[in-house]
This record gives structure tokens, C-alpha cells and sequence, in this order.
């Protein structure tokens, strides 16, 4: 999915085709480095950000590695966006509230390394939706409302 598209933008185009089927896998090939394209870009259901000068070889292993449940994001981008909502979150910062059980910390650090829903519950041996309560739990606890908030949260926590 390309951001830039006549008619409709790829953001909305992205958002349009998970809400129509949220298994469907979409990920952005695209040109813009901008931290709020990649945070818009994931917040509407992209399962990666990838930037059009990569090598055809790594464009593959992108692909096929998202086909499999892993979030991918070149490791200079993923520091980027991190650092950026780690600022944000500094300038606001919210004391932890509960502290996170071992498990959530343990699905948390996953989180922080791109890893989806389904891929955590097949490495942890747990059923989706039980990530999904875990990842409910850890979201209040943190006080955040998105997965990238979380993740930023972690990094600045040391998590």
C-alpha cells in the first residue's frame, strides 16, 4: 500500500480494508520517513512500514514475514518512533499504576520488538484473545490507549 494515491489516500485505503476483513494483512511501501505517517499508517491496521529503496530480496522477507503475524519496520524507524513517543510520553508522564505481572511484562517487551497478536500467542502457547485481555490489562495499567503508546511507555520505563 503506497500512502500517496490518487482518489484515496493509503491510510484511508488501509483503514477502509480492515474494517471490510481485519485478517487481511496490508503493508505500506512507501517513500515518506515521517514518524506520523508510520504512527497514522499503524494505528489504521498496517502490519508494517516499509520504504520503497529496499532490496527486492529484503521487500520479500518483509512480505512474507508480515503473511506471518510479524510487524515489520526498518530498525532506524522502529528507534525513530519509538524515541519520538517516548518524548511525548516524558513531557506527560503518568506514574505506573499496578505494576505489571511477569506475563505482561514478558507481552509488553514482544510488543516492543513488532511482534502481533497471533505471533505472541503462538510463541507464549496462548490463544489470541488471551493476549488481547493481557494487552487490555496493560494498557490500563499504563494508562495509554494504543499499542504504540504502550511500547513507548516500555522503552521509557526499561521494560
Amino acid at each position: 500500500m503506497d500512502l500517496n494515491m490518487p482518489e484515496m489516500g493509503g491510510i484511508a485505503a488501509t483503514r477502509a480494508i480492515k474494517e471490510e476483513n481485519p485478517d487481511r494483512v496490508v503493508l505500506a511501501l512507501t517513500v515518506s520517513e515521517a514518524e506520523e505517517d508510520i504512527v497514522e499508517m499503524v494505528a489504521a491496521g498496517a502490519s508494517g512500514y516499509v520504504l520503497k529503496d529496499v532490496d527486492p530480496v529484503s521487500l520479500a522477507r518483509s512480505i512474507q514475514e508480515a503473511h506471518a503475524g510479524q510487524f515489520q519496520l526498518d530498525d532506524a524507524l522502529t528507534r525513530r518512533v519509538i524515541m519520538r513517543l517516548a518524548s511525548t510520553l516524558k513531557r506527560s508522564h503518568r506514574p505506573l499504576g499496578e505494576p505489571l505481572t511477569e506475563r505482561e511484562t514478558q507481552i509488553l517487551r514482544m510488543v516492543v520488538q513488532g511482534t502481533s497478536n497471533k505471533a505472541i500467542a503462538t510463541r507464549l502457547g496462548l490463544g489470541e484473545g488471551t493476549i488481547k485481555s493481557h494487552l487490555r490489562n496493560i494498557y490500563r495499567k499504563l494508562q495509554v490507549r494504543t499499542r504504540a503508546e504502550a511500547a513507548a511507555h516500555a522503552v521509557q520505563l526499561d521494560i
